[in-house]
């Protein structure tokens, strides 16, 4: 059986808006980078690095899939919706204690004395996460992509406004940290704006079981993704310092950028498509083979971009502070454009 016509349309419109917001997104974020690099230092992105690293680490135990797990349903109510949104608030309070009363130890274990504040104020980032409105996993579910471009280019504009000004007065890592906090906020409040679902304080344990059997293969392939890919950071900042991170992050940042937009581009368009024809294998097949081919297409040429430029890029726009990360550029940019690929399989 062929791929319906209408499923078609609505992936095609949503890559198109995907697509829209991934460049748009990763412009501005580009932007920031940029200009926070001129203003900042490399041990500046180095800390910050440190505690997002940190971060992702514990968040990772207590990612149980469950946006994920209700994507995949072909029905929902209003009792998985606030069964999800009540859990992820639960989660959100107990990681902002964890990440709050350990951060002296972080601090202690690094040798780096700000390492303390810098995690609590990142917490209090980590908590406003948990008061998004879980209805805006619903827009995904319903490839409502307009939304989402909304959702997230203005988020991501407030974030570049703050960062910005923040690093033109302060000249430090404090205002990655402001950044940083104005981004949850905005997501939160934009969250219940653009959708129109008010969730409850209420769990259904029948509910959350059943979400949770979809949900702990996320979980587990979470940790283990995580724990490798986390992994060298630790090594870097503990091992190194802040600084060499600094220097290892921006690296992996723009190397990284063909294959994390390729990837996350498609699995948010594709993830949600698949779970519509999940019961047909031939139109999964087919819709797998489309997507591959035109990530066959972009991925190479945008590869070699990257691999060429690389050195003219960091002389001009990253300045002398970022001299010697052009091997580390072109090695990683071979590396990650395979990670493209990777995004089609994940998504099924």
């Amino acid at each position: 059986m062929a791929v319906s016509s209408s499923l078609i349309s609505k992936i095609i419109s949503g890559g198109l808006w995907s697509f829209s917001l991934r460049i748009v997104s990763r412009g501005m974020g580009l932007i920031r980078t940029i200009i926070l690099a001129r203003f900042l230092f490399p041990e500046d992105f180095g800390q910050i690095g440190i505690v997002i690293t940190i971060l992702t680490l514990l968040d990772c135990f207590s990612q149980f899939g469950f946006s994920q797990a209700l994507i995949q349903r072909k029905d929902h109510d209003e009792q998985y919706l606030d069964t999800i949104w009540t859990a992820s608030l639960i989660r959100s309070v107990m990681l902002f204690t964890v990440v709050f009363g350990a951060a002296p130890l972080v601090a202690t274990f690094f040798e780096i004395d700000r390492l303390a504040a810098i995690m609590r104020a990142v917490a209090v980032s980590v908590l406003l996460g948990g008061f998004t409105n879980v209805g805006v996993v619903l827009l995904q579910k319903e490839l409502n992509f307009k939304k989402i471009f909304l959702f997230e280019s203005i988020s991501s504009f407030a974030e570049l406004t703050v960062s910005l000004t923040a690093a033109y007065y302060l000249r430090n890592v404090w205002a990655l940290v402001f950044g940083g906090i104005t981004v949850n906020l905005s997501r939160l409040l934009l969250s219940y704006l653009l959708s129109p679902y008010r969730p409850s304080l209420r769990i259904d344990m029948a509910k959350f079981n059943e979400l949770f059997k979809f949900g702990r293969w996320v979980l587990f392939s979470g940790v283990v993704i995580t724990m490798i890919t986390q992994g060298d950071s630790i090594f870097v900042g503990k091992v190194f310092g802040a600084t060499a991170l600094g220097y290892y992050q921006m690296a992996f940042l723009i190397s990284n950028l063909l294959a994390t937009e390729i990837t996350n581009t498609v699995s948010q368009v594709v993830f949600p498509s698949y779970s519509q024809i999940r019961e047909d294998g031939q139109r999964i097949k087919e819709a797998f083979f489309r997507v591959f081919q035109f990530i066959v297409v972009i991925s190479f040429p945008l590869s070699a971009g990257i691999l060429v430029l690389s050195a003219e890029f960091s002389q001009l726009f990253l300045g002398e502070k970022w001299n010697g990360i052009v091997p580390l550029i072109q090695i990683m940019s071979i590396l990650f454009s395979l990670r493209a690929f990777g995004g089609t399989a994940i998504a099924l």
